[in-house]
């Protein structure tokens, strides 16, 4: 199923498609569609673009299912990824103030958020941000590709750059915890980080290395704590609603018009990305907001339901429901 959300009322942030990796899962959540998914055992993402968090406490950009043979819980560690685009000094966050539109293809398996972003002196850029998982890894892509000037006289020129400025929030915890970090991460995290010219990693413990790629960035280390990032769905819940993202530092790009940026998001993962899931990031971020469809109800059905088929090797089973739910025996039947 094909779904474009017009940012007429947008939401105060940016939260995921929710995505479903089988492999021992793999998922994202969003609030903004329902969800995707891959063959494994099943993890998430949850992109917020932004300085807000989504309401719940298990979203997240991406959450690993650090099992290869089974289900088990998701493990958070990339929270959130905040972005600006910079032009001559001119600074403007990635937020609802410039989405123009959210399109998901479920039969895809992408999310494409559609930004019109102004950068100064009346003039704009218009930028698509397409999310995927990779099936069977706990990988998420993050794909920005500015596209063409349109023959719009406010349309910046192509060949005038723009800065693209990421800052991942990092986590290390169950998505049934919260982060306190005054427990110890405020010391053990910035210990755990490391880079390299376009790549960040975050290892803080032997089993759990988060690493960021980049292609032709540079990294800054610049670490920050925020305090207290507040989850209101938490609070409803009775839960603890409060949690302390820590962010190492950021990644700068330039872009160009038609060009395009890939953050590579992955946990313990050594294999590389088949080629054609770049390919696809691509097309959908060129494809026309007008274009997208809707698909008839049974093939929307058909497609959501392979999300919830993963692995328990050497079997396959069923998650009885995402984002909480494993494979328990009874429960399975809860998705259909």
């Amino acid at each position: 199923m094909s779904v474009i959300i017009p940012a007429i009322k947008p939401p105060v942030q940016l939260s995921a498609v929710a995505m479903v990796n089988p492999r021992a899962e793999k998922v994202s959540t969003t609030s903004s569609a329902s969800a995707l998914s891959g063959l494994s055992c099943g993890s998430v993402i949850d992109l917020s673009v932004g300085d807000t968090c989504s309401g719940k406490g298990h979203d997240a950009l991406l959450a690993a299912n650090l099992n290869p043979n089974y289900p088990e819980d998701r493990w958070v560690m990339l929270t959130r990824c905040r972005a600006w685009i910079v032009f001559q000094g001119y600074s403007t966050p990635l937020n609802a103030d410039c989405l123009e539109a959210f399109c998901h293809d479920a039969l895809e398996g992408v999310g494409v958020w559609h930004f019109v972003v102004p950068t100064g002196q009346g003039a704009h850029i218009q930028l698509a941000v397409t999310t995927a998982m990779v099936p069977d890894q706990n990988r998420t892509l993050l794909h920005f590709n500015r596209k063409p000037a349109s023959s719009q006289n406010s349309a910046l020129a192509d060949d005038l750059p723009v800065h693209l400025i990421l800052r991942p929030d990092v986590e290390d915890r169950s998505f049934h915890d919260v982060t306190k970090a005054h427990t110890g991460p405020e010391h053990h995290f910035h210990h755990s980080t490391s880079n390299r010219n376009d790549t960040l990693i975050f290892e803080p413990a032997p089993h759990r290395k988060l690493t960021l790629i980049l292609p032709g960035a540079t990294y800054t280390p610049e670490p920050e704590w925020h305090y207290m990032v507040h989850r209101p769905l938490e609070k409803e819940r009775g839960l603890d609603p409060d949690s302390d993202l820590f962010s190492p530092g950021y990644f700068t790009v330039d872009l160009t018009g038609g060009n395009t940026a890939i953050l590579d998001a992955s946990i313990s993962e050594n294999q590389p990305v088949p080629g054609s899931i770049f390919d696809k990031l691509l097309k959908q971020a060129q494809k026309p907001i007008e274009a997208y469809s809707d698909q008839s109800l049974s093939e929307t059905l058909i497609n959501a339901l392979k999300r919830f088929v993963v692995r328990r090797e050497p079997y396959l089973s069923v998650i009885a429901g995402y984002p909480w739910f494993l494979d328990w025996g009874r429960d399975a039947l809860i998705v259909v």
